[in-house]
C-alpha cells in the first residue's frame, strides 16, 4: 500500500513538472509564433506600397500611351511592339526615338533600379508579348486565381535560399492597354496579366530572431524558477507522503506538515524573489559606477550596451515582483466581507496621489456600493487600473479618470473611464493574458502582468472584467462583483 502511495505521489509531481515544462513553452511558442506573424504582415504592408508605387507608374504610362525615348544599346526597339505603325519615329532634328509601353517601362525600371529600395518586381502574363515575362509555376496560378474573382495572392518561400515574401496582384486592362494589346484579343476589363513584388523577410528575419533570444531568456529564467520550486516541493512532499504512512492516526499530523510545506514554499517564493533581485541590483550598481568612472573613456556603442544591461536588470526585477503577485492572488471565499468599495477606491488614490498629481489627472469618483471581496484585493485591483490610466494617457489633453458603478440583481458593475490613447477593439482579449504587451518597452514600461492581475482577481470573486474602447477616445474597464 505504502509502495502504491508513494508511486503515485512521484507520478503526479512528474505530470507537474512535465505540464509546467508545457506551460512554459506553449506560452513561448504562442508568442513566438504572434510576434512572427506580425513580422509577415509587416512585410506584406511593404509588399502592397511598392506595388502601388508600381502601379502608378504604369498606369501614368498608360494615360500617356506610352513614352518615346531615344534608342540605346539598353533600350532597343522592342519586337514586341512591331505592329505598331509608330513604334519609331526621327524628330526633325534627326533623332531615332522608340516607343517604350508601359510593360517595358515598368521592366527595365524593375530591373535596373530594385536594388535602390531593396524589392524586386516583374510583370508576367499567361498570353505575354515578351517570352521573358512568361508566368512561373506560382505566378501561373496566381493568374488563373484572378480570372475566377481573386485580387491578390501571395507566398513566403526562398529565393537562393533567403526567405521573401512574394505577392501578385492583376493588371486589368484599359483602354489605353489596347494600343498595344488589341491584337491579343484582349477587351476592357479583361484579366490581362499580374504585377507582382518580391520583399526579402531577412530584415524581419533578424529583428524575430533578436526578440525570440529575449523571449526565450525570460521563459528560461522563468521556467528555471518554477522547476526549482516544485522541485524542493517533491523531495519534501515525497518525504511527508511517505511519513504519512506510519499510521491512520497520523492523518491530520500529516495534513499539518503539508500545510506547513506550502507555507514554505511560499516564504521560499519570495526569499528566492529577494536572491534573484539582490544580484540584478548588484549588476545595475556596478554598472553605473563602470559608466560613472569611465565615462570619458567609453564611446557611444559602449555606453548604449551598459544602458542596455541596466534596462534589461530592472525589467528582470520588475517580472520578478510581478510574477509573485501574480502566483499570490488567491482567494478564499470564507475571507469575503463587506467591504466599502469607496474608502478602498479613496485609500488607492491616495497611494496614487503623486501620480496624479504629477500627470495633473483629474479623478471623479462617484458613489460606489459596499460589495463581497477580499478588502486588499480590491484594493489592488483599483490601484492597477488607475495607475493604468494614468501611465497610457494622451499627450495631448490632461488626463482625467471617472469611476463610477451600477447594481444589477447580486452584482455591482464598476466602470473605471479614461481620457487615454485607448486600445483597438481586436485587442480587447489581448490585454487580459499575462505578458501581452500593445506596446514597445520605449514607449510604456511595464511587464504586461498587471491587467492579468486584474483578472484574475475579478475571476476569483465570481465576476468578469472587460473593456470597451473606440481605440481613439479613452477606454472603459468595467468589472463585476457581488454585492
Amino acid at each position: 500500500m505504502k509502495l502504491i502511495e508513494t508511486s503515485s505521489f512521484h507520478t503526479v509531481m512528474g505530470v507537474l513538472l512535465v505540464g509546467w515544462t508545457g506551460i512554459v513553452l506553449a506560452s513561448l511558442f504562442w508568442i513566438l509564433s504572434q510576434e512572427w506573424d506580425n513580422a509577415r504582415e509587416l512585410a506584406k504592408t511593404e509588399a502592397r506600397a511598392n506595388f502601388n508605387k508600381d502601379l502608378g507608374f504604369r498606369l501614368w504610362a498608360t494615360e500617356h500611351g506610352g513614352v518615346y525615348v531615344p534608342i540605346s544599346e539598353q533600350t532597343q526597339p522592342s519586337p514586341y511592339l512591331s505592329h505598331i505603325p509608330e513604334r519609331d519615329i526621327t524628330t526633325p532634328a534627326g533623332r531615332h526615338l522608340t516607343l517604350m509601353n508601359p510593360a517595358y517601362m515598368v521592366r527595365q525600371m524593375m530591373e535596373g533600379f530594385a536594388d535602390l529600395y531593396g524589392v524586386r518586381g516583374r510583370i508576367t502574363s499567361l498570353l505575354p508579348l515578351n517570352p521573358d515575362n512568361a508566368a512561373d509555376e506560382w505566378e501561373t496560378k496566381a493568374l488563373l486565381a484572378f480570372e475566377k474573382g481573386s485580387e491578390e495572392a501571395f507566398e513566403f518561400t526562398k529565393t537562393n535560399g533567403a526567405p521573401v515574401l512574394r505577392l501578385m496582384r492583376p493588371m486589368v486592362t484599359e483602354e489605353g492597354c489596347l494600343k498595344c494589346h488589341a491584337h491579343q484579343g484582349y477587351q476592357i476589363g479583361d484579366i490581362r496579366g499580374g504585377v507582382g513584388v518580391s520583399v526579402s523577410m531577412m530584415p524581419y528575419k533578424k529583428l524575430y530572431d533578436m526578440e525570440a533570444r529575449n523571449l526565450a531568456m525570460v521563459h528560461g529564467t522563468i521556467w528555471s524558477l518554477g522547476t526549482f520550486i516544485l522541485g524542493l516541493g517533491w523531495v519534501f512532499g515525497a518525504r511527508r507522503v511517505a511519513a504519512s504512512h506510519a499510521a491512520d492516526q497520523l492523518l491530520h499530523l500529516k495534513n499539518a506538515e503539508l500545510e506547513r510545506s506550502n507555507q514554505e514554499l511560499k516564504q521560499f517564493a519570495h526569499v528566492s524573489s529577494h536572491d534573484l533581485k539582490e544580484p540584478l541590483r548588484m549588476v545595475t550598481s556596478y554598472l553605473q559606477l563602470l559608466e560613472r568612472k569611465c565615462e570619458n573613456r567609453l564611446d557611444g556603442e559602449a555606453k548604449e550596451y551598459i544602458d542596455f544591461a541596466i534596462s534589461g536588470s530592472r525589467r528582470m526585477s520588475m517580472l520578478i515582483e510581478d510574477l509573485l503577485t501574480f502566483a499570490n492572488v488567491k482567494t478564499d471565499p470564507d475571507r469575503f466581507d463587506p467591504v466599502d468599495a469607496g474608502k478602498e477606491l479613496a485609500q488607492a488614490l491616495e497611494i496614487l496621489r503623486p501620480r496624479i498629481e504629477q500627470a495633473g489627472a483629474a479623478v471623479v469618483q462617484s458613489p460606489l456600493p459596499r460589495v463581497r471581496a477580499d478588502r486588499s484585493q480590491l484594493l489592488q485591483l483599483f490601484q492597477n487600473l488607475v495607475s493604468n490610466a494614468l501611465k497610457y494617457r494622451h499627450a495631448d489633453r490632461l488626463p482625467e479618470v471617472r469611476i463610477s458603478a451600477r447594481i444589477s440583481g447580486t452584482l455591482a458593475t464598476f466602470t473605471v473611464r479614461d481620457n487615454g490613447i485607448g486600445i483597438e477593439p481586436h485587442f480587447a482579449e489581448r490585454i487580459f493574458v499575462i505578458f501581452q504587451r500593445l506596446h514597445g518597452r520605449e514607449a510604456y514600461d511595464g511587464t504586461g502582468v498587471g491587467l492579468a492581475i486584474c483578472k484574475k482577481i475579478v475571476e476569483r470573486h465570481g465576476g468578469k472584467i472587460w473593456v470597451e474602447s473606440d481605440g481613439q477616445s479613452g477606454s472603459a474597464f468595467h468589472f463585476t462583483l457581488p454585492v
